[in-house]
């Protein structure tokens, strides 16, 4: 859900794609081999493949782009919004408007409902976005995300061939070692989303070494807990299978395949709320923590978190400690991140049903049914 999870989906979307692009255009040949394989001896329809191959486009463009903005975007503005800041200047929405209470009335909290963060909603968020930032601030920040993506995929090929270590354990080094680079690329990106806009291009927003040094702790953190909660469930799911009595036929095999696999997934959806989520957080929050004074945030954002961190300017570090950051964010905050979260994966789930539906559709028009050519194959 996070930006970092999104990464990995563009470098896999990114590697799909040139597999897919590889398939479409390698000859005739090959288009042939490929309707043989998925649809046997069926009559299909010249514009199947282009048609098939841009459905899975779009789909993976949209896929992209609702993870990056709304799992994204909006969860990283929720994760570090506050109250606590006075300083920030609110602009009016259309509830203050019909309420007739102004902004500081609904701060104060006298005379008025309760105070609403800006991230208490997905529209509301990206209202809001659009008064600060204008109409393409649901893309804000892409380009570098895109460029991190793409840079984390090549680093960890080259770093998966060089590294020194057996095949297990080099997968996940290389991982380590690639992010552990670019935090520095994912600490500017947060800035980014974050800040209010700014015309300086995000490769001079990239901080120097000293601020490097300060979140390389939260993000090795991040990243080893990442690649131990992708682990478990696979380690779970060997455990299961290779516990239980020998398949004596293949629906045995099937059934223990099946329930392994429904354990894996229990556990995959479970730790994710006490191993992944806390460590986002973290990282956000830290992350925020080093924003420059020189940058105004886009949401009310405390850069003192309650006086847990002392700015440079005031002489001190101007760096949030990995507990303050997540004891920092209270329970009604994490209430409201996975609400958040919750809806996110209901607009993930809508559009992979709408997509499958489009794809049954165009199967059935594009697909025929089986030629007089296989029938006596499949009778012998």
């Amino acid at each position: 859900m996070t930006v970092g999870i999104a990464s990995h989906l563009v470098s896999r979307a990114l590697q799909d794609g040139q597999s897919l692009h590889a398939a479409a255009g390698s000859g005739d040949e090959t288009i042939a081999a490929w309707q043989l394989s998925v649809f046997g001896n069926r009559e299909v329809s010249s514009w199947a493949l282009p048609v098939f191959a841009t459905t899975v486009s779009l789909y993976l463009i949209l896929i992209v782009m609702v993870t990056y903005t709304y799992g994204g975007i909006v969860a990283t503005l929720t994760m570090i919004e506050s109250r606590n800041d006075r300083t920030y200047l609110e602009v009016p929405t259309d509830a203050h408007e019909k309420s007739g209470k102004d902004a500081s009335e609904m701060e104060s909290g006298s005379g008025g409902p309760p105070v609403q963060y800006i991230t208490s909603s997905i529209r509301g968020t990206m209202k809001h976005l659009r008064a600060r930032a204008g109409r393409l601030s649901r893309f804000r920040g892409f380009g570098l995300f895109v460029c991190n993506a793409w840079l984390l995929y090549q680093l960890n090929r080259v770093l998966f061939l060089v590294l020194p270590f057996n095949f297990f354990v080099r997968p996940y080094l290389a991982a380590f070692c690639a992010t552990m680079l670019l935090a520095p690329l994912d600490l500017t990106l947060t800035h980014i989303i974050m800040s209010e806009p700014s015309p300086k291009p995000w490769f001079r927003r990239v901080p120097g070494r000293t601020t490097w040094v300060k979140v390389l702790p939260a993000t090795a953190l991040n990243v080893a807990v990442m690649q131990l909660w992708i682990t478990i469930p696979y380690v779970v799911f060997t455990y299961y299978c290779k516990s239980t009595p020998a398949a004596q036929n293949l629906d045995d095999l099937v059934f223990t395949s099946l329930v392994g696999a429904a354990i894996g997934l229990v556990v995959l959806i479970g730790s994710w709320f006490w191993m992944v989520l806390p460590v986002s957080v973290i990282l956000a929050r830290v992350q925020a923590s080093l924003l420059p004074e020189t940058d105004e945030a886009i949401v009310p954002f405390d850069r003192t978190f309650d006086g847990m961190v002392v700015l440079e300017s005031s002489g001190g570090r101007g760096k949030l400690g990995l507990g303050d950051a997540w004891r920092s964010f209270t329970w009604a905050d994490r209430r409201r991140l996975l609400k958040l979260y919750g809806k996110v994966i209901a607009i993930q789930i809508a559009v992979g049903v709408l997509f499958c539906a489009i794809y049954f559709a165009e199967y059935k028009l594009l697909v025929g049914s089986v030629t007089a050519k296989e029938t006596p194959s499949i009778s012998s």
